[in-house]
């Protein structure tokens, strides 16, 4: 026997002239993604949001007004965008909120901007993130609630509602516990810091010179910390001098390291994906230390160099999202 599709039963109901067309399927999914139906658009195209239990109840019940948007995206594109500005202002909400929580007072936005509120909440260390990624997420709260022209951008910038939620779920961490990742953190700045003429990376006995490295995430929530590192190798500047920027951007290497040492000036751990002992320390070799001072002297006078540090940024930006996530939603 027959069942009409529940389009067909809202269709139904909706008897309002032209009421069928806001049940019909937005054509975008299927040119773009190839999507032919409501089930392959939930199970490809949206975002797997999860909110940490101990929130308090106003925001766990906001967001899922975020998650039915993602959903009903399927019929307006721009649904995307819709739900990206709601999850914005429950940030703000569950800033405020838990303002409330630490000094029992309620805040006043039209008495205190949002980034006062912002600034007090990092001075009492309730984010992991840097204090200028969440300002990034103010001003897009910001232009979302006062645009000065219509523009969408859909599920092409998907990542950045999980950055949203990620702040949020911040709110909710174990202090103790973020109170040593911060500790282990200041001890890998310290670090670098004394590492100022260049890091090289140790690996089977060979030695490597590093443009760039950074702890992404600690993950101190097992048994012993994880530490998510990247590192950013030097690179040909050829094709950057005749000014071609086309082509492959410098390749990042990522490591998650396990008993980690952090002791007379060296870095070091086992990777968990090789099982190997990874080294970092400063350039030991005095030919190398010239040979990286050329390098990076001519680095920073190519025009173009903040393109190229783009390129591996967005890469290492978007592996930092993946991990801080997965982090915060344990």
């Amino acid at each position: 026997m027959f069942k009409p599709d529940i389009e067909s039963y809202l269709i139904e109901y909706l008897k309002f002239p032209g009421a069928d067309k806001y049940l019909i399927p937005d054509g975008r999914w299927e040119s773009w993604r190839g999507i032919m139906n409501h089930r392959a658009f939930v199970e490809n195209c949206v975002p797997k949001l999860q909110i940490k239990k101990n929130a308090p109840d106003h925001v766990k019940e906001a967001f899922e007004i975020v998650n039915y948007l993602h959903v009903f995206a399927y019929y307006k594109y721009e649904f995307f965008d819709v739900a990206y500005g709601k999850a914005l202002q429950i940030m703000e909400m569950a800033f405020k909120l838990k303002y409330q929580e630490i000094t029992g007072k309620i805040w006043d936005i039209k008495e205190k901007p949002l980034k006062q509120l912002i600034n007090f909440l990092y001075s009492h260390k309730v984010f992991d993130s840097h204090i200028l990624q969440i300002y990034a997420l103010k001003d897009s709260r910001n232009r979302e609630l006062h645009p000065v022209f219509n523009s969408f951008s859909g599920n092409t910038f998907y990542r950045r509602i999980h950055h949203v939620l990620q702040v949020i779920n911040e709110l909710y961490e174990d202090m103790p516990l973020r109170l040593q990742r911060l500790k282990l953190m200041e001890e890998f700045e310290e670090f670098m810091k004394d590492a100022k003429d260049g890091i090289e990376l140790v690996k089977n006995g060979k030695r490597h010179s590093l443009y760039h490295l950074y702890v992404q995430v600690i993950d101190n929530k097992g048994v012993e910390p994880i530490y998510h590192v990247v590192a950013v190798p030097p690179f040909s500047l050829a094709r950057y001098l005749k000014k071609d920027l086309n082509g492959r951007i410098p390749r990042i290497i990522a490591f998650s390291l396990l008993k980690v040492e952090l002791k007379n000036g060296i870095f070091s751990g086992f990777d968990l994906l090789t099982q190997t002992q990874i080294i970092f320390q400063k350039i030991e070799n005095d030919l190398e230390i010239i040979k990286f001072r050329e390098w990076k002297t001519t680095l920073e006078n190519i025009q173009f160099r903040s393109f190229i540090d783009h390129g591996w940024a967005g890469i290492a930006g978007s592996l930092h999202f993946e991990r801080q996530y997965e982090f915060t939603i344990k």
